[in-house]
């Protein structure tokens, strides 16, 4: 009786700590054309970590800037009402929050580049697929598309997105797609 409670308990224990497959998709715009390829080469870091990781949070943060940026001098171009002066000020203001969201995203990558803090490193394939097994965890992923990229320093070799993922004994698949657009 001993050891088949023993054996109930080691056999359930093992079960709780199942692997699951993470697997995704990474594809760029081309053109009005062709839509959407595959991104075949981008680079995918897979981290430990939840929504608190400093990577996470800087490359999140990196990408709102560049969003407010943009939209922010899209009306200041506009307003009739403002000197010259006033705008170049407001312009450089503008661009210099972008600049330090723009160097620390940069610095959490080489960071995770150069101290190899990542669990899994991995490249998309000629149909710009993805996978790794990983045990349960939270786990931040990050992409960095070979074929799509911008005029900003952090993303001249590629443009940067990640998300955040958390995998229990739940699921044993696990869908993390990426799109880069223009």
């Amino acid at each position: 009786m001993k050891k088949l409670i023993f054996f109930t308990i080691l056999t359930s224990s093992f079960s709780f700590a199942q692997n699951a497959e993470l697997k995704g998709v990474i594809t760029y715009f081309f053109n009005d054309n062709f839509g959407f390829k595959p991104d075949v080469g981008a680079t995918i870091y897979i981290i430990e970590g939840d929504e608190e990781n400093e990577a996470y949070n800087s490359i999140k943060d990196f990408q709102r800037q560049k969003k407010l940026t943009s939209a922010y001098l899209d009306v200041l171009s506009s307003d009739k009402k403002l000197k010259n002066k006033e705008k170049k000020q407001k312009k450089e203001e503008a661009n210099k929050i972008l600049e330090e969201k723009t160097n620390a995203a940069l610095s959490s990558i080489f960071q995770i580049e150069i101290s190899k803090s990542y669990k899994e490193l991995l490249m998309a394939d000629g149909d710009g697929n993805f996978s790794a097994i990983l045990p349960e965890g939270d786990y931040i992923v990050i992409a960095i598309s070979k074929n799509r990229n911008d005029l900003n320093v952090a993303e001249i070799k590629g443009k940067i997105d990640c998300r955040h993922i958390v995998i229990s004994n739940e699921k044993t698949v696990y869908n993390v797609n990426f799109e880069f657009d223009l």
